[in-house]
């Protein structure tokens, strides 16, 4: 029926035109492969770089025919007027092609230093068909990562425009839900929702050719507080990332992510020295630095090259028109206070925190959470977790609340000491007072 459907409307012959030239494409790719074959090609396929730049062609190639066969498909079932209306208007509902009206990804960062091997790593994990989960605490620049992985050439080419950005970013963690995680998410695939089957829509559509999907801000709905979001946003990441094609990147504070997917998880970590020296200085341009150059480099060590911190402390500079010297003095003053200079978080660390302290993990452990994170930080070494017990004898479960402060990446763990990053230890210091 589908075929004749098909064979059947005013442009027969210009749409079989285009059937017949990709069938020839198919068969051209087939000749290619059995060429190679016989000249020991499938050794070499996992060492020769230029055959996989010709299986990346070959893929290209073949999903122009699968979006033709698919626009073929929904468009003779659309035009099939032999067949009664309500049974069009049936088989309709039940496709539901969407309207697609994607979201373009966004641009590469312009301020984006030191991340080459981090990025040529996450590269080939792609190439490799794995999902990526990317941790890391607010401000380590998950999601100009993000945005710069998208944008390299090998991905512009195997994707084209099936490369997608979705942001999280404004939502509430205690008010989220599972139509809100999936509307945000059909609206940067391009897909206009109808119906109840939201998974079974967005399956379908992204089913046809190869496509890479960027989650930003993660954290957001892996931390909803409404057990529905809970029980059914999980399951839904799990079935999109069984799709074949479907690749997923997952950018995150929080380490609570879907289950029944096989994540690769890395760790963000700091910036060198030589990419926080660059990062700073491109945006602080004074007249003269050559006086205080060695002690610009040490405040830069005092951030742990934090990339929001030190982008903070260039901008709080050159905004002033402070000297290094003038630099240098207000630091050692005023601390914590030099990098909440803005609104939002992109331009304030304590709003960065609170995102991380509002979460409903951090709100469900009440006081004990300030109580923990303020020991850490007078520590000078962290806390040793074997003397945890003996230190806050008022805090019996102490081994759980830093097992939640550490998944929500506020404080880390190195070998037996739980640990906090250099800004996050001057808000806390500055924020509030040592126990008594």
């Amino acid at each position: 029926m589908l075929y004749r459907s098909l064979i059947c409307r005013p442009n027969q012959f210009h749409c079989r035109g285009k059937l017949m030239r990709r069938c020839r494409s198919v068969n051209r790719i087939n000749s290619e492969v059995s060429t190679k074959k016989e000249q020991g090609f499938f050794k070499r396929l996992f060492s020769v770089t230029i055959d996989r730049d010709h299986i990346f062609g070959w893929e290209k190639d073949l999903d122009r025919v699968l979006v033709l066969f698919k626009f073929e498909a929904i468009a003779g079932i659309a035009i099939d007027v032999k067949r009664p209306t309500s049974e069009r208007n049936a088989n309709a509902a039940s496709i539901n092609a969407p309207k697609y009206l994607p979201k373009g990804p966004p641009s590469r960062p312009t301020m984006f230093y030191g991340r080459d091997d981090l990025v040529a790593e996450l590269t080939d994990l792609v190439v490799h068909d794995e999902h990526i989960a990317l941790i890391g605490p607010g401000g380590m620049g998950k999601s100009s990562l993000a945005k710069a992985i998208l944008n390299e050439k090998l991905f512009r080419e195997k994707f084209s425009d099936r490369r997608y950005f979705v942001t999280y970013d404004g939502l509430d963690p205690s008010t989220i839900t599972f139509d809100a995680f999936m509307t945000r998410l059909a609206g940067v695939l391009g897909i206009e929702l109808a119906g109840a089957d939201h998974v079974g829509q967005i399956s379908s559509f992204l089913r046809v050719v190869s496509t890479l999907i960027v989650l930003d801000n993660a954290e957001i709905f892996e931390e909803a507080s409404a057990s529905a979001a809970l029980r059914e946003i999980p399951p839904a990441i799990a079935e999109v990332a069984d799709i074949p094609g479907v690749i997923l990147i997952l950018m995150s504070r929080s380490r609570r992510n879907a289950p029944n997917v096989e994540w690769i998880t890395k760790d963000i970590p700091p910036l060198d020295l030589s990419s926080a020296w660059q990062a700073f200085f491109r945006i602080y341009r004074p007249a003269s630095r050559s006086n205080a150059e060695g002690e610009i480099m040490n405040l830069l060590k005092e951030l742990e090259f934090h990339p929001l911190s030190i982008n903070l402390l260039a901008n709080a500079a050159r905004q002033n028109g402070w000297s290094p010297a003038m630099l240098l003095e207000r630091w050692k003053d005023q601390r914590s206070v030099i990098l909440n200079h803005g609104e939002g978080k992109l331009q304030n660390f304590s709003y960065t925190m609170q995102l991380s302290l509002s979460s409903p993990s951090i709100q469900k452990l009440g006081e004990d959470a300030r109580r923990a994170l303020v020991v850490i930080a007078f520590l000078p070494k962290g806390l040793n977790t074997n003397l945890a017990r003996d230190l806050l004898p008022s805090l019996p479960e102490v081994s759980a609340i830093c097992d939640v402060l550490c998944m929500q990446s506020l404080v880390y763990r190195q070998d037996n000491f739980i640990k906090m990053l250099a800004p996050i230890r001057h808000f806390v210091r500055d924020s509030w007072p040592p126990l008594d």
